[in-house]
C-alpha cells in the first residue's frame, strides 16, 4: 500500500525539554532515549513549554525511540497550524503496526495500518490533547475528550513508536508522558507436544481427539452423525487466540464464546472456520445465525494454504470481533449482537469424513476496560 504524502518529517520522543533541543545540532545526537536519523535537527527548536518542528518538503526529519513499546499508555499535546499533518505510529514493525492521526490528514482520531492511503483535512491552530491506550490486542485513541476510537490487532504486541510530521506546516507538542504497563503475553492452552489436558479439555461424543507428531488430531466417519467437539473446561469473554492447524478432510472450526447443549451439534456460539478447501476464516453461529460473515473468495485464496499448516487468530474484545489468516484479516464485525463470554473449542463436523490437526492454541487474555 502506498500513501500520496510527497514528503514527509518524523519525529518520536518521549519526555519534552523547556530547553534546547541539542547540546551541538550538528549531530544527530541521542535526546531523552531518541535518536537523530536525519541531518536537519535545525528543524526542531524549544519553544514556551515544549518543542516546534518544522516540516520540510524537500528533506524528512526523523527521530526514533531506542526502545520500543508493547502496553502502556500515552498523553500528548499538540498544536498544528494547517499546513502541518501529524500522527502518532505505535508498535511499528517490518510488517505492521498503527498510524493514529492526531492533525491534517484525513478523520483525526482514526487508527489504520502504516501505509495505508490518506488524505487531507487541516485542522485549526488550537491546543489539542489525545490519550492513546495500548492494552493486549487493543489500541484505543480519545482526542480532546471525545468518544474513543479503536482498533484491534494481535499480530503485533511491541514495536517502534514515532510521531511523524508531514506537509509544509509546523507542529508545537507539549505535555508527552508516556507510562509503560507489563506487556500482555500469548499463554499456550493446548500443545500438540503434550497430552490433552483432562483438567483443562473435555470432549465431547462425535469423533475421536489424539495426539499424533506433535499435533492433536480430529478424526471421524461420515457414519457419524454427531459433532465431535473438543470444548474447554474455561470460559473467557475478551481474549485474542492464536491457532496453528491443518485442515485435512471435511469441516472444522474454532469455537469460542459458545456453551454445550444437548443434542447432536453438542455446543451453542460463535465459529471461526477451518475447512479443507473453501471460507477459511469465516464466522458461523451454531444455535442461531449460521453464516454470519463470509470472506470473499479472493480473501481465501490469497490468504488460505489448502493441505498446509495456516495460523488462524481471532480477535473478540466486547462486540467487536475480527478474524485473519496467515496475517490477513478475513472477517471483522464491529457492532455484533452475540454472547460476550463463553468456552472454546475445536469441531468436527458429524455426516462427514473428518480431518483436522492442531499444533497449539494461544490465548490472550482480557483487552477492554
Amino acid at each position: 500500500m502506498t500513501t500520496h504524502f510527497r514528503s514527509r518529517a518524523l519525529v518520536a520522543f518521549v519526555f519534552l525539554s523547556t530547553t534546547s533541543v541539542w547540546a551541538n545540532a550538528q549531530e544527530a545526537a541521542i535526546w531523552n532515549g531518541w535518536r537523530a536519523e536525519a541531518s536537519a535537527p535545525e528543524r526542531i527548536t524549544a519553544v514556551e513549554d515544549g518543542v516546534r518542528i518544522q516540516a520540510d518538503v524537500d528533506e524528512p526529519t526523523l527521530l526514533r525511540a531506542e526502545q520500543p513499546l508493547g502496553d502502556g499508555r500515552i498523553s500528548l499535546a499538540w498544536r498544528a497550524d494547517a499546513g502541518a499533518e501529524l500522527s502518532l505510529r505505535v508498535r511499528e514493525g517490518a510488517a505492521h503496526g498503527h498510524r493514529i492521526r492526531l492533525a491534517g490528514g484525513h478523520a483525526p482520531g482514526s487508527i489504520v495500518d502504516l501505509g495505508d492511503d490518506e488524505a487531507n483535512d487541516a485542522r485549526a491552530m488550537r491546543w489539542h490533547h489525545a490519550n492513546i491506550v495500548l492494552r493486549g490486542a487493543v489500541v484505543e485513541v480519545r482526542i480532546d475528550g471525545g468518544e474513543p476510537s479503536m482498533a484491534l490487532d494481535p499480530r503485533v504486541l511491541e514495536g517502534g513508536l514515532a510521531i511523524e510530521v508531514t506537509g509544509s506546516g509546523h507542529v508545537d507538542l507539549r505535555e508527552p508522558t508516556i507510562e509503560r504497563a507489563p506487556s500482555a503475553r500469548w499463554e499456550t492452552v493446548l500443545d500438540g507436544a503434550q497430552p490433552i489436558d483432562p483438567a483443562r479439555w473435555q470432549p465431547i461424543p462425535g469423533g475421536t481427539w489424539q495426539i499424533e507428531d506433535g499435533a492433536v488430531c480430529g478424526f471421524c466417519a461420515k457414519s457419524e452423525p454427531r459433532h465431535g467437539i473438543l470444548l474447554s473446561t474455561f470460559e473467557v469473554d475478551d481474549f485474542a487466540a492464536r491457532l496453528v492447524y491443518r485442515a485435512v478432510q471435511g469441516n472444522s472450526g474454532f469455537y469460542f464464546r459458545c456453551e454445550p447443549v444437548s443434542g447432536a451439534v453438542g455446543v451453542h456460539g460463535f465459529q471461526a472456520e477451518i475447512d479443507a478447501t473453501r471460507d477459511a476464516g469465516m464466522l458461523y453461529e451454531t444455535g442461531g445465525r449460521a453464516r454470519v460473515q463470509i470472506p470473499s473468495k479472493e480473501r481465501v485464496e490469497q490468504a488460505f494454504r489448502s493441505g498446509e499448516w495456516n495460523e488462524m487468530l481471532v480477535v473478540a474484545i466486547g462486540r467487536r470481533v475480527e478474524v485473519y489468516v496467515n496475517g490477513v484479516r478475513m472477517t471483522r464485525l464491529v457492532d455484533d449482537p452475540g454472547r460476550l463470554k463463553g468456552r472454546i473449542g475445536l469441531q468436527l463436523h458429524g455426516g462427514q469424513d473428518m480431518r483436522v490437526e492442531v499444533r497449539s492454541i494461544e490465548l490472550l487474555r482480557g483487552g477492554a476496560d
